[in-house]
């Protein structure tokens, strides 16, 4: 919200222009968005299944990060909309709600290590927290 006025205040500071590369970025910002969107989908119909099983999910976008809702988040849908609006002042969003999911991953994985225990010990050490294709798993 607050990049939102920040860019209506002071367009000349906070937004791009409608210049070839700035059109390039809002397409690609586009793109980032509506793969955010099948990403975020696709995880919480995931989690949905594996509650509704009393199970552990570690396929699909688990497999590739163990909390992939906020990975959508950080990697696709703050982005996304910062480039797609011009207003850069948003990747900010990213960045704060990094250190908010870094928190709450924390409170999650202690959760769930308690319902699932070595199950989840051991996915935890295979799978990344945030960042996909990272090398191995560990703490958020």
């Amino acid at each position: 919200m607050v990049s939102v006025l920040l860019a209506w205040i002071w367009p000349g500071v906070f937004r791009l222009s409608a210049s070839p590369i700035a059109l390039a970025l809002c397409f690609l910002g586009w793109g980032m968005v509506f793969i955010g969107i099948g990403g975020y989908i696709w995880s919480v119909r995931a989690m949905v299944r594996a509650v509704k099983q009393n199970r552990l999910e570690t396929s699909g976008p688990f497999s590739l990060v163990r909390h992939p809702l906020y990975a959508v988040w950080i990697l696709f849908l703050f982005p996304g909309v910062a480039l797609a609006s011009g207003i850069w002042i948003m990747l900010g969003a990213a960045v704060v709600a990094w250190f908010f999911f870094e928190h709450w991953s924390k409170e999650e994985e202690r959760f769930l290590e308690e319902i699932f225990g070595q199950e989840y010990e051991q996915y935890r050490l295979s799978v990344p927290a945030l960042m996909p294709f990272l090398s191995g798993g560990g703490p958020p």
